[in-house]
């Protein structure tokens, strides 16, 4: 099996939600985590972090961005630390770990999340990944897991089981370039270069590309109501797969079209509406296409994904500055009530604007 890396994320406001409560260290699974997804599971030690980092896994590397700091760890044991948790911080992370009261937050939400997006998608037990899907967006996840293109989640590959339900959503979905294109990454891997073609002209045919997170951040931190509810629900997104990316830059690298294909991931991050990462739009993606635009040359000027997550987080609706320097400067859970609040606002005006 490979080994997943997985550096804390949910960036929203430009510093990551994760970011403030977690990074992945060796050391005996924090409790909380042991309630959430069993000690084997569980990631091993969290501790609050003082950079900047994004989310990143080995379909999704960005060896050449400067944004990455060092220290970043996998959650398995067998992979050599190279950091050291300060005396500071690990006393820090205890004493916020010792306010965390049980809660029924998972279960409460268990129910919605299989409804949303799928119990397979979620689960630790690999059985529950032959579950059939009702949502669109279970059904492109669950084509990509099958396809072997879903990061942090790995099930038998069926290319051709993967390409039905990629055609599904695409029936479902029809401007959505996003099943078209990983339909015919597929198709190219298994030397159907004409079926391939036809596919890409496809995705280049729709005007958007959603790769569906959006509905699962939002089904993970909409029912989010009190401060530990919250560590909760970003310890279930930090550990929750995400679509390869790396692929797209792969497939397309001179192809025609393949400007087009960057500037749709791009477009979510390009839109100044869109201020919460991770909830309206996710740094990965604008940053895979980036690299596309680059790869062709484009002559036009986009900022990067580390520039773009700090001109955006001027405008957010979510304070996560001022509640992480209160959090490492307290060690206090309570440091993090004003963005429980403040992200059930966003997620509340954002239906109401649908």
């Amino acid at each position: 099996m490979r080994i997943r890396h997985l550096v804390s994320w949910i960036t929203v406001a430009g510093v990551g939600l994760a970011a403030l409560l977690f990074q992945i260290l060796s050391s005996e699974p924090p409790r909380i985590f042991q309630q959430i997804f069993g000690t084997q599971n569980s990631p091993r030690k969290a501790i609050l972090p003082s950079t900047l980092s994004l989310r990143q896994l080995p379909g999704n590397q960005f060896s050449e961005l400067p944004l990455y700091p060092k220290n970043i760890f996998d959650k398995s044991a067998n992979e050599d630390r190279t950091s050291k948790v300060s005396d500071d911080e690990e006393a820090c992370w205890k004493k916020v770990e010792s306010q965390f009261l049980p809660n029924e937050f998972i279960d409460y939400s268990r129910t919605h999340w299989n409804d949303s997006i799928g119990g397979w998608y979620f689960a630790n037990n690999i059985e529950h990944a032959v579950a059939p899907q009702v949502s669109v967006a279970g059904r492109f996840l669950y084509g990509l897991a099958r396809a072997g293109l879903l990061d942090g989640k790995e099930i038998e590959r069926n290319d051709q089981e993967a390409l039905e339900e990629l055609a599904e959503v695409s029936a479902v979905d029809p401007t959505n370039a996003a099943p078209w294109l990983y339909a015919a990454i597929v198709e190219a891997r298994g030397g159907n270069t004409r079926q391939a073609s036809r596919f890409l002209k496809l995705a280049l045919s729709t005007t958007r590309f959603d790769s569906y997170l959006h509905e699962v951040t939002t089904a993970i931190f909409e029912r989010v109501k009190t401060e530990g509810d919250l560590v909760e629900a970003v310890a279930v997104w930090s550990r929750s797969p995400i679509p390869n990316y790396t692929v797209i830059r792969e497939f397309v690298r001179g192809q025609m079209g393949a400007e087009k294909i960057g500037l749709m991931m791009m477009n979510d991050g390009l839109n100044p509406d869109r201020l919460v990462s991770d909830l309206d739009w996710f740094p990965i993606e604008y940053a895979i296409g980036k690299k596309i635009l680059d790869d062709v040359g484009s002559k036009g000027r986009y900022p990067d994904h580390q520039s773009l997550l700090h001109i955006k987080a001027q405008r957010s609706p979510i304070s996560l500055d001022q509640s992480w320097r209160a959090l490492r400067e307290n060690c206090n859970i309570r440091s993090l009530a004003p963005i429980v609040g403040e992200i059930q606002k966003h997620l509340s005006d954002h239906r109401q604007t649908q």
